[in-house]
């Protein structure tokens, strides 16, 4: 038996030995060993409140990936974190993960990778069935973990194992600390105080009665005492407590101990509640502890506290967390893992929202003082946005000033200008010439006039916002169609099996080196002739781009154009354009020879190949689906942001020319070409092909150059 089938074995039944306490070493200055009578801690209620508090509420922020600002909540890794095997969920492993992790300071996870070593299921092995080897010379840190689930210790490579840590042990620097190491006397204080209360309430609620002769000449023999007793205990407790005592004697009972007011042990139960949620960072309050809630009365109220917790544990336990996995499990899906890194989503997380009431006023004041839109309010406060919302309410006394200009210049910048008519022997500057070629009047204007500085500023800023956030929108569709593909060609690959092999098993089949390349030229055409490229639509992107677009125009520049019905045609129509410009079965075709050629060498037979099909198709010419996906969408982004500017200007009545904007990344950065255009003010069509022949990750942006003195 393999190594890989006996893991899977292992996991699959996850038979657990003998557990060990979560304790560790006992505490110094006593002989008694807490740790002992303490157990593993969650059979103590004071443990347990606290520690399934933080795994019930830490998986209410799903895990994600952050790339350049933006959430990636479809990324492979993600995606793996939800459904890490086909037995639970990845809210129970995180919640599984977050008990270990509290109470023990380590947390494991295995990886069970398919034959391209990429990881396929993640398991969850409690703390004290794994632990980290190293060799005695100490020449690496940590060379592999024993995974023990039979008794018997599997080597597992470091590779292979996610390994969660609450810092460093300082006794055993390759584990985490245990938080709650220290408070082994607080939890067995209040396990005594427990067990004590429930014996006394068990015993009639009462510590005993003291039953004697009521004069000194009567006498009870041993005979009379036992049957006396048996006779109350049976006879007075239990449900027939309180009724009526006939005694035959002359007898004297008397109550023996303390009352049960006597025995309050509120006070000292609340000392171990309260360290304990110091420890972890909760208040007492959030848990239920009695001892927290009587603080709520004179100071947080129960919400302030809820937000205090999620700052002082669920945060930084969700910081450790996702810099483990930023080391130990994006790697695994990310070519360049610096690129990105590992977040838990806390934005529908309700604890941490704002108030509705203090959200409200807070956007009203905003919009009163002009420094933000009608529109950015109603989407901040979830109701509809119309176009007619795309404004600035702002006092009409208020004046726009370009910022760092002296009082003298602001007085110049208010007055017009003068119009000064180029004389014979002058030549007007060919920046400054009416472009041709444009199909407009330009006899009607005397000098065009171009975008101020902060105008053509803002615009590009609002265009690198929305890039952003509408490419990572789009790759996400793109990664969703490019797996379809996958899935569709391994299907296909199977079928053509069956057809050309029929009647034999998968094992059976002839291993890929024994295949010809007629046989496998065949297998293939079979797979491209049903292969359908479906899923792949750039046109509602081009839409929503053009929208954004023209957004982005009358804010920066007040145009007031809109996405008319011949502008939104057109966009779909380049939208085809540019997605027929990729050939997507050529590309699927090369990579199924390219999973075929890595099959060979793997020695994979064609039933397995199937798998490797499914992995490489989405991926294309890149080492991931999500990077190809990527790179599509940045591209056809700026592009259709390109297009959606350029033919809304030619729409536009007061637009005569555009001036180009380029070299943004810096002239150290950026190509000669890119900042000799720089600024340059040129006709539509000039403007077209300068679009034309832009590269993918090119800068460019158009600026409207608008007639003035009609």
């Amino acid at each position: 038996m393999s190594a890989l089938t006996t893991l899977r074995k292992a996991l699959s039944r996850m038979l657990f030995g003998r557990q060990a306490t979560w304790w560790g070493s006992a505490l110094p200055r006593t002989r008694r060993d807490y740790a002992a009578d303490v157990g593993d801690g969650m059979s103590s209620s004071v443990i347990a409140a606290p520690v399934l508090w933080v795994a019930r509420t830490l998986p209410e922020a799903p895990i994600a990936v952050e790339r350049d600002g933006e959430i990636e909540r479809d990324h492979p890794m993600a995606r793996l974190l939800r459904r890490p095997n086909g037995y639970y969920s990845g809210h129970v492993l995180e919640m599984a993960l977050a008990i270990d992790l509290v109470s023990n300071g380590n947390a494991y996870m295995l990886k069970v990778r398919n034959r391209m070593r990429g990881p396929v299921e993640l398991w969850y092995v409690p703390w004290w069935m794994m632990a980290p080897k190293w060799p005695d010379d100490g020449s690496a840190y940590i060379s592999h973990y024993e995974y023990s689930p039979f008794g018997v210790p599997m080597r597992v490579e470091v590779e292979d194992v996610v390994h969660l840590r609450f810092g460093i042990d300082p006794r055993n620097v390759r584990l985490g600390l245990s938080e709650l190491h220290s408070l082994l006397r607080e939890v067995f204080t209040d396990d005594e105080a427990a067990a004590f209360t429930a014996t006394i309430l068990g015993n009639a609620g009462v510590p005993g009665l003291a039953v004697f002769p009521a004069t000194p000449d009567v006498t009870m023999s041993e005979q009379d005492k036992r049957d006396t007793k048996e006779y109350l205990k049976h006879a007075y407790s239990g449900d027939r407590r309180g009724e009526p005592l006939v005694m035959t004697a002359p007898m004297k009972v008397e109550q023996f101990g303390f009352n049960p007011q006597q025995l309050d042990l509120a006070k000292l139960r609340e000392i171990p509640e309260e360290r304990v949620c110091a420890v972890i960072g909760i208040p007492a309050a959030v848990v239920g502890f009695g001892s927290g809630l009587a603080q709520t009365k004179v100071g947080a109220t129960m919400s302030e506290m809820r937000e205090m917790a999620y700052e002082s544990c669920i945060i930084p336990l969700q910081r450790l967390i996702t810099a483990d996995l930023d080391e130990q499990l994006l790697p695994d899906f990310e070519s360049r893992p610096d690129a990105c890194r590992t977040v838990f989503d806390l934005s529908g997380v309700r604890v941490l929202q704002e108030d509705q009431n203090r959200l409200a006023m807070r956007w009203d004041t905003m919009v009163r003082g002009g420094w933000a839109k009608v529109s950015e309010a109603r989407a901040a406060m979830r109701l509809e946005v119309e176009p007619e919302h795309e404004i600035y309410l702002r006092p009409m006394g208020a004046e726009v000033v370009p910022a760092g200009l002296s009082p003298e210049e602001q007085m110049a910048s208010r007055a017009p200008a003068p119009a000064e008519e180029p004389t014979e022997d002058e030549e007007t500057p060919e920046e400054e010439k009416p472009p041709s070629g444009n199909g407009k009047a330009h006899a009607l204007f005397a000098v065009p006039a171009k975008a101020s500085r902060a105008e053509a500023a803002r615009y590009r800023r609002h265009q690198a916002r929305e890039a952003r956030k509408l490419s990572s929108a789009f790759a996400g569709e793109l990664v969703t169609a490019l797996r379809a593909l996958g899935e569709q060609a391994a299907d296909l690959w199977r079928e053509a099996l069956r057809t050309t092999y029929p009647g034999l098993r998968a094992d059976d089949m002839p291993e890929l080196k024994e295949l010809g390349d007629g046989e496998i030229e065949i297998l293939v055409r079979a797979v491209m002739a049903k292969l359908s490229i479906r899923g792949f639509d750039y046109a509602p992107h081009y839409v929503r781009v053009g929208l954004s677009t023209v957004r982005g125009l009358n804010d920066a520049f007040g145009l007031g154009v809109n996405l008319s019905e011949p502008l939104e045609a057109m966009l779909v129509r380049e939208g085809g354009r540019r997605l027929g410009l990729v050939d997507m079965a050529q590309q699927a075709q090369e990579s199924l020879f390219e999973a075929i050629a890595e099959g060979r060498s793997l020695g994979h037979g064609p039933g397995e190949l199937a798998l490797d099909i499914r992995d490489t198709i989405p991926r294309g010419p890149w080492s991931t689906p999500s990077i190809r996906a990527e790179v599509i969408a940045r591209t056809e982004t700026m592009h259709a942001q390109r297009y959606a500017s350029l033919e809304a200007y030619r729409s536009s009545d007061t637009v005569t020319a555009v001036q180009l904007f380029d070299a943004q990344l810096g002239e150290d950065r950026s190509d000669p070409e890119c900042i000799a255009r720089n600024g340059r003010i040129v006709s539509f069509d000039e403007a077209e092909q300068a679009m034309a022949e832009e590269h993918p990750n090119g800068t460019l942006s158009f600026a409207p150059v608008v007639g003035r003195g009609r």
